[in-house]
């Protein structure tokens, strides 16, 4: 092979130009990815530092906790299935009332009970949104509802 260099020089010759050449590969082509490794596993120490540094709470959490984020998570599911139904229900009775050419003051005493159904509704972020379908809806049909009229609707103040 070569003269005068041991065997052993020659493997390390290898592994070190070996090291070097994978060195230049992960710098050149996975910076990106090393930056990122490097930063999570930092991170991951520090929050590992901070947690053991922090007291131990003597007693446990409370279930009420734990359990009223489930809670919220179901309930949510529940509210948007109530939402679907009373979407459901506000179509199929102003779509009965203009095939039965009802009067709009009994459409509005109908959508009035449809509305009371569902109390939980009442105060939600969707109010405005189920007024503006009303509308739209009595529109399609040709029935003059306009929102505040609906938004009055909630209180049975038509």
């Amino acid at each position: 092979m070569f003269t005068g260099i041991s065997w052993q020089s020659y493997l390390m010759l290898v592994v070190a130009s070996s090291a070097i050449y994978y060195f230049y590969v992960a710098v050149r082509y996975y910076s990106s990815d090393l930056t990122a490794w490097i930063s999570k596993k930092s991170s991951r120490k520090t929050a590992y530092t901070t947690v053991t540094r922090s007291p131990v709470p003597t007693e446990p959490l409370p279930s009420k906790i734990i359990s009223d984020n489930y809670e919220t998570s179901e309930s949510a599911e529940s509210d948007y299935d109530e939402l679907e139904y009373l979407i459901g229900s506000i179509q199929k009775t102003i779509s009965d009332a203009a095939a039965r050419s009802m009067k709009p003051n009994e459409l509005k005493g109908a959508l009035g009970l449809v509305l009371q159904e569902h109390p939980s509704l009442k105060n939600d972020g969707m109010r405005p949104a189920i007024n503006e379908l009303v509308a739209s809806e009595c529109a399609k049909q040709n029935i003059p509802i306009s929102e505040s009229e609906a938004d009055r609707l909630w209180e049975n103040q038509i």
